[in-house]
């Protein structure tokens, strides 16, 4: 296993055809439709469709985000069988849990999730954190833009099969890291008919896909795509 000073870097990608694939937290800006995302560990700061990644902890004066040294940029793993061993394990932990969140308020759901396709480009670092092993699952990168938004199946609420993508609930963000104003958010989550009159508001998913110039589609990708 490489360490984290030895991280290979990869040649810089200016053409954009390095595909990753992630797990975020999904949201629709309340005053413009804009489509944004969080990292599952993400601290207050939503990303946009095109976006570039900057280090929140040291901001690096010498080289650009990703560093080498350090753990910043664009996570995203190399391959879908990748990424969907990380739903499969999200999912285990979700339906262990599930009896405890009965009856509890909305905002206390389990944290609901989208997985994403997107274009790596710029300063591109092999090794991504999140997979659990630096030197071989994926990559860091400077710039993303994503491609696809994938919506899980099952209703967030009793894991029935899901109907309608919705928010049951509105969360503020600031508009980037150098721009602290606040912007309040649509938190997405998929929800069965059964369950529907929770929503805060239903989104229809050709309409943000087109707003947004991104493909958004019910289900997991196929383990082995085009």
């Amino acid at each position: 296993m490489t360490g984290y000073g030895e991280a290979k870097t990869l040649p810089q990608i200016y053409s954009g055809s390095l595909v990753g694939w992630k797990l975020t937290h999904g949201y629709v800006r309340a005053d413009n439709g804009e489509l944004r995302f969080r990292a599952l560990n993400g601290r207050g700061i939503t990303h946009a469709v095109e976006d570039k990644a900057y280090c929140a902890h040291f901001e690096h004066w010498r080289e650009p985000s990703p560093y080498v040294h350090c753990l910043c940029g664009f996570n995203a793993w190399a391959d879908v069988p990748t990424a969907m061993r990380a739903v499969d394990g999200v999912l285990k932990y979700y339906k262990e849990r599930l009896d405890m969140y009965k009856g509890t308020p909305f905002a206390e759901l389990p944290p609901a999730w989208v997985m994403q396709r997107v274009d790596l480009h710029g300063r591109v670092i092999e090794g991504t954190v999140e997979a659990g092993d630096v030197s071989s699952y994926g990559y860091r990168a400077e710039y993303q833009t994503v491609r696809d938004v994938f919506i899980p199946p099952d209703c967030d609420r009793c894991i029935k099969p899901a109907d309608h993508l919705a928010s049951v609930s509105i969360e503020s963000f600031m508009v980037s890291l150098y721009n602290r104003d606040s912007v309040d958010h649509h938190r997405l989550r998929p929800l069965c008919d059964d369950h529907v009159d929770i929503a805060y508001r239903v989104f229809d998913l050709h309409e943000l896909a087109d707003r947004n110039n991104v493909g958004v589609h019910w289900g997991y990708p196929d383990p082995a795509p085009e």
